[in-house]
């Protein structure tokens, strides 16, 4: 359900696809679709082999590559808005490999005011892919 949450807020802020790597990744299965409100009928979700090689390659074609993590050292706010931006999450329970981390552009943190240490994967995506979205316009 985070990744049809996920999808939703991607397609309703104009974001171009979803990238999902085939391996420890979720599918793009019946409830995802079903979650997405019909999102992943409108918006491309591609599954894609080395995610690495991939953030390279966009880097290498004007793209620049943010992650989203609890640790990160970077706010919303950081990254232009009139970029082109590809957004890393990493897994609900650990976060952004080490590996995409050290590919990234800038590592994003959301700030928080309550106790809990984090937000739903699928919510944190949204608010950084909102706030990404509203700054062009």
């Amino acid at each position: 359900q985070n990744l049809g949450a996920l999808i939703r807020t991607a397609e309703a802020v104009g974001a171009a696809a979803v990238l999902l790597p085939r391996h420890r990744s979720c599918g793009l299965t019946p409830t995802v679709v079903k979650s997405s409100a019909g999102a992943a009928l409108h918006l491309p979700v591609v599954s894609i082999g080395n995610a690495v090689q991939l953030l390279g390659a966009a880097k290498k074609n004007e793209w620049w590559v943010a992650g989203l993590d609890m640790d990160g050292s970077a706010k919303p706010p950081d990254l232009d808005p009139q970029l082109r931006w590809l957004i890393v999450v990493g897994g609900e329970d650990r976060g952004l490999r080490p590996l995409l981390r050290r590919h990234c552009d800038f590592v994003v943190s959301l700030p928080q005011k309550g106790k809990v240490s984090s937000l739903n994967l699928s919510v944190a995506a949204g608010v950084l892919l909102y706030q990404i979205a509203l700054g062009k316009e």
